[in-house]
Parts: structure tokens; sequence; C-alpha cells
């Protein structure tokens, strides 16, 4: 949804994190079966490009490619004898810098905590999302 409205702007509708990530999949070494929901905003598609490039060519199942609590949270089973350590590695990589990045526009966001509270979005979208009755946390999802 638009950070300026509660209708999905036209890069969201064609944006699809599921198809997106499945893509980067292909000729890899890694699967997200079609079973697992692959749910998150268009803001993160660098982080996602950038943790399947980084662990391609080990053989992992991912299990979780979500949102929740306002960071990326990915999940991951072995397939064979692959090492672990560097995926959870980039994995955990992949969660700092989804929380140091609005995951609206993509942009650095300077304040990703306030009041104990994560943001989702960087400062000019949060102002954006307020107008909409949207706090920019988890909590939009309810």
């Amino acid at each position: 949804m638009s950070a300026l409205s509660n209708q999905n702007t036209p890069q969201e509708e064609l944006f699809n994190a599921g198809v997106f990530a499945r893509s980067l999949c292909a000729n890899t070494k890694m699967t997200i079966p079609d079973y697992i929901e692959v749910a998150f905003r268009s803001g993160w598609k660098h982080i996602v490009e950038n943790l399947i490039n980084t662990v391609k060519n080990h053989s992992i199942s991912l299990t979780k490619v979500t949102d929740s609590y306002s960071q990326l949270d990915i999940s991951f089973e072995v397939i064979g004898k692959t090492k672990e350590l560097p995926v959870w590695k980039a994995i955990e990589e992949a969660r700092q810098a989804s929380r140091t990045t609005c995951a609206y526009c993509g942009n650095p966001k300077d304040n990703w905590k306030i009041n104990g509270s994560v943001r989702i979005f960087c400062e000019p979208c949060s102002k954006d999302a307020a107008k909409n009755g949207s706090t920019g946390t988890w909590l939009d999802k309810y």
C-alpha cells in the first residue's frame, strides 16, 4: 500500500515478493517451495537480492521470508551437508540491513527505533503513512 493512501501503488501491484525471490533462486542450489509464503515490501528487494546472491551456492531451502516484527524474518533448512554458519551470517546481515532501510522506498532510515517502537518506514514515508492512520510498525498488519 502506498504510504500516501490505503490503495496499492502501481509499483506495489506489480511487485510480487514470491515471484521476485523465486526468480533469484533459479539456477542456484537454493529453493523456495511453492507452499512457502514470501512477503516483504519492495523497498527491501535489494537486501533480499544480496542475501540470495551471497548464499546461492549453498544447498538450502528457504522456509520463511517475511517482514515480521518490522524487519526481514528469514528461516531455512539445510539440504545435504551444507555448512550453516555462512548462511546464518548472511541472514543476520540481511536482517540488520532491513532495520535501517525503509521498506517502502528503500532509502536509509536514521531513526529506525523511536520510543521503543521499531519503524519500517523512513521519516518522509512515516509522515505520509501517518496521514492515513498507519503507524509504520508491525502493528499495521492488524
